[in-house]
């Protein structure tokens, strides 16, 4: 098995990543990932502008109005899109980030033209129907409150909101019921004019077409797109408050529960990203790792218990996930704690050093293996502006890590002292027991588990 991921690797080498990018004045970004292994294409068209550019008090103004689009241009309605994108036996949805905005389509090669001329009236001929508002309002409200039923999507969205708190990355991308509730069809008309630039926008293809045909089906499709500047929305990097916060989302008649703990994390760009990439692979990155063998196999507090890095433009988070039974939390915290505190003090070693480093590059053939998925990291260095070259150097990047570098890293990018800990939970049973499992708790905060 070690061998054929081996393999992989070399066939998809740093040259392979190559993806063919054509920059045009004025116009689209076009990158091209060409494959004739199957009669198939798949489009990305992403805007790069997404979530943080959403006002105060309008969160979710960037995906309502990305999925209006969809829902009447040129002379189809809603209905007819569907029918149509249906017909060409093709897909297309649409993802709406704090970066950006990814509508994204997969269609067989005969019919690209067709797809080509539906995705570019979807994106440069909206009609923006107030019927068709009113019912995407109504379903995006639904949706939100759906969410409450969900308790691991409610524990990350109360932590985002607990750990960047009026930043934009605290803002939730699919809005809140007031939020959306204070939306309108100007507000709808003006994100467009703004962030639906041709020059704001990225198209990608992967699969069987040239570059001929790309750019003519291009120049066809999205050729009403409006030429102007491209927005740029300046955010400056989030604030870390101090001290241990305490946010206990209330939710009756709950068995387990749902714990995000963490604090801000660091840029892909920084130069600890790479070390730290590796140390916390070793730490809570895969299912053998420290923080899996001892919350999960050697004490059964959790089924799962991982460690991740997000990744923004701006520094992002850097969080540990439990699930305990509810009876556990504080015992499961308690150990988190625990361990998080001597993996800031002493980091990893040698031998963790090593797996996570063999893991890390060996597993990176999977994000390689296809035109799409190369397409995915070309897209990615551009939405996240990350230096060109940056996943072509991605295996290098992480087999150059020390030992010192990687513990360098940890020292001082994580630390223990301030962290936000969001529990999902019945607080009248869990609150004392968390209380007395945190030691120099700052606050402590219960918050009803349907609060906006």
């Amino acid at each position: 098995m070690l061998r054929s991921l081996s393999a992989a690797l070399v066939a998809f080498a740093p040259s392979a990543l190559a993806t063919e990018r054509t920059e045009n004045p004025g116009g689209p970004l076009v990158l091209l990932e060409e494959s004739h292994d199957l009669p198939i294409v798949t489009l990305e068209v992403v805007v790069r502008t997404g979530s943080a550019a959403d006002p105060e008090g309008k969160a979710g103004l960037a995906e309502l109005t990305a999925r209006l689009l969809r829902r009447g241009a040129a002379r189809r309605s809603a209905r007819q899109i569907d029918e149509a994108v249906d017909r060409l036996g093709a897909t297309l949805s649409i993802e709406v980030g704090s970066s950006s905005t990814h509508f994204t389509g997969e269609v067989l090669r005969r019919n690209l033209e067709p797809f080509l001329g539906i995705l570019g009236d979807v994106l440069a001929r909206p009609t923006f129907p107030a019927r068709e508002m009113e019912r995407l309002r109504r379903q995006m409200i639904t949706e939100v409150q759906g969410l409450r039923d969900d308790d691991e999507s409610l524990a990350s969205r109360f932590f985002r909101k607990a750990l960047f708190g009026a930043h934009a990355y605290g803002r939730p991308a699919s809005g809140t019921e007031a939020s959306l509730a204070a939306i309108t069809v100007d507000d709808v008309r003006r994100h467009y004019r703004t962030a639906f630039v041709a020059s704001n926008v990225i198209v990608g293809a992967a699969g069987d077409l040239d570059r001929a045909t790309l750019r003519e089906g291009i120049d066809e499709s999205l050729s009403g797109l409006r030429r102007g500047k491209r927005l740029r929305v300046r955010l400056g990097a989030p604030a870390q408050a101090p001290g241990r916060r305490l946010v206990i989302v209330d939710k009756p008649d709950r068995t387990q529960a749902q714990v995000y703990i963490g604090h801000l994390g660091l840029r892909p760009t920084d130069d600890d990203y790479f070390p730290l990439t590796v140390a916390n692979t070793a730490f809570g990155g895969t299912f053998t790792a420290r923080l899996m063998k001892e919350v999960r196999s050697e004490r059964g507090l959790s089924y799962g218990a991982y460690s991740r890095i997000g990744r923004e433009r701006q520094p992002h988070g850097f969080w540990m996930w439990t699930f305990p039974a509810s009876a556990d939390v504080a015992r499961c915290v308690a150990l988190q704690m625990e361990l998080f505190g001597r993996f800031a003090a002493e980091g990893i070693t040698e031998a963790e050093l090593e797996f996570a480093k063999g893991y890390l590059v060996k597993s990176r053939a999977f994000e390689l293996d296809t035109a799409p998925k190369r397409l995915d990291l070309a897209v990615d260095e551009e939405v996240l502006r990350l230096p060109r070259g940056y996943h072509a150097r991605w295996t290098a990047s992480v087999e150059a890590v020390t030992l010192e570098a990687a513990n360098a890293a940890v020292r001082r990018r994580i630390q223990d002292r301030d962290l936000v800990i969001v529990v999902v939970a019945t607080a009248s049973e869990v609150r004392e027991g968390l209380e007395q499992a945190i030691p120099n708790l700052a606050s402590v905060e219960v918050v009803p588990y349907d609060r906006d």
